[in-house]
């Protein structure tokens, strides 16, 4: 509070610098409040990649116990269940594809046998 013995000025400067500091408290409380939400939100992304990995984990189970006929699901999760099967489907032709490309690559390799003119080891040079 200003002091009333002091010049108009020097009141000024008083009321001017309580706004400041009092300004200065209002943010720092609203910085602190944002860090806090930020911590928090952190924390709920790490519980929910937490879940995600559990249901994920779940999720695999479960499909290998149907798999191997151990485990029948309920007929409200037959949309489901033909999704991953033809998921599965598209990966098992993808898997043959890739298997396809490399066994013609060593085939085509075999056939033209080594490549003349190459050392099988790189020449010795000057050691530094």
């Amino acid at each position: 509070m200003p002091d009333a013995k002091a010049s108009p000025t020097i009141q000024q400067i008083q009321a001017a610098w309580e706004t400041a500091q009092r300004t200065l408290a209002e943010l720092r409380e609203q910085v602190e409040r944002t860090s806090e939400l930020a911590k928090a939100k952190v924390q709920a992304n790490f519980l929910e990649r937490d879940l995600d990995k559990a249901l994920y984990e779940l999720g695999k189970s479960v499909w290998e116990q149907v798999q191997k006929g151990k485990l029948q699901l309920p007929s409200s999760l037959a949309g489901a269940m033909q999704a991953a099967q033809e998921a599965q489907r598209k990966i098992d032709q993808q898997n043959a594809e890739i298997t396809d490309l490399l066994r013609e690559g060593a085939e085509v390799k075999a056939k033209r046998g080594p490549v003349s003119g190459r050392t099988a080891v790189a020449s010795k040079g000057k050691k530094r």
